[in-house]
């Protein structure tokens, strides 16, 4: 990947970045990024700060508070401003001349033929880095931009390369397409991030679900089992005490029938014993009768 690429991309994720982060404040300051490929040391004012004469980083970077009006310039030629950053975080020239990111515009294809004919090294693919030398020249007094005069531009910066038009508009095609890709995966990245997320997330649920469920099942048995366990008590303790009960019976009962044999023992023997008595006095009696009639008197 060449140098031009990697500023380009590296400069679409650190926008993205600071989109997905919400930007801060309205009064924190914003960077946006001036790209055809990425434009160094091109001068640029943050007009709404009242902040002049400030220069593009290596990656095309400028950096304002306010950026309801900034305009951008290579010396004294300015190319144009804006009056909001782009939602992409980066300027392009279609976005300086005020059209639609077509490339399809002459004024737009007259810009970035100038920006990458102003390159200091002539080779607009590694990169535009416009040199001090070039934007003294490129215009003795302030002036606005115009696509009539450019190779006026080109000769009073004395550039020796000197992109066609197809050139140039096929520079800034693959360019407008470059951050559009790292748009796509950087957006692609989080959104796995976030499937990603989820689907740890619904793991996590599952995971504490089943926990939950083996715990409820766990005290479930547990509590069957104490169940048993009691009741296997409670039917022992009831037969333990229907056999003391039945024990108790059989006692009661075998008690009662020895005193009942017991007494009617003795009322046999008493009977026994009466008769015995009455028929001695039986005998007697008639032993006297007997003896009586016979005359046979007691001695």
């Amino acid at each position: 990947m060449n140098r031009k690429k990697t500023l380009l991309i590296g400069s679409a994720f650190a926008a993205l970045v600071l989109v997905g982060c919400g930007g801060g404040s309205s009064t924190s300051a914003s960077t946006g990024y001036l790209v055809d490929a990425a434009v160094a040391n091109a001068d640029y004012d943050c007009v709404a700060d009242g902040n002049f004469n400030k220069t593009t980083g290596p990656d095309g970077s400028f950096t304002c508070t306010n950026m309801s009006q900034v305009r951008f310039r290579v010396g004294n030629l300015v190319l144009g401003e804006i009056h909001t950053l782009p939602s992409d975080k980066h300027v392009f020239p279609q976005d300086l001349v005020g059209v639609a990111r077509t490339v399809n515009n002459d004024n737009v294809v007259a810009m970035a033929q100038l920006l990458q004919s102003l390159d200091s090294d002539g080779n607009p693919e590694n990169g535009i880095a416009i040199a001090q030398e070039s934007k003294i020249a490129v215009a003795e007094t302030e002036r606005a931009f115009n696509p009539a005069d450019l190779t006026i531009y080109q000769d009073s910066a004395s550039v020796a390369y000197r992109p066609t038009h197809v050139a140039a508009q096929q520079h800034l095609t693959q360019n407008i397409q470059a951050v559009a890709n790292a748009g796509v995966n950087t957006g692609t990245a989080a959104a796995n991030a976030g499937v990603n997320a989820g689907t740890a997330a619904a793991n996590a649920g599952v995971n504490a679900g089943n926990a939950a469920a083996n715990a409820g099942i766990n005290a479930g048995t547990a509590a069957a089992n104490a169940g048993v366990n009691a009741g296997t008590a409670a039917a022992n303790a009831g037969v333990d005490a229907g056999n003391a009960a039945a024990n108790a019976g059989v006692n009661a009962g075998s008690a009662a029938a020895n005193a009942g044999v017991n007494a009617g023992t003795a009322a046999a023997n008493a009977g026994v014993n009466a008769g015995t008595a009455a028929a001695n006095a039986g005998v007697d009696a008639g032993n006297a009768a007997a003896n009586a009639a016979h005359g046979i008197v007691g001695i």
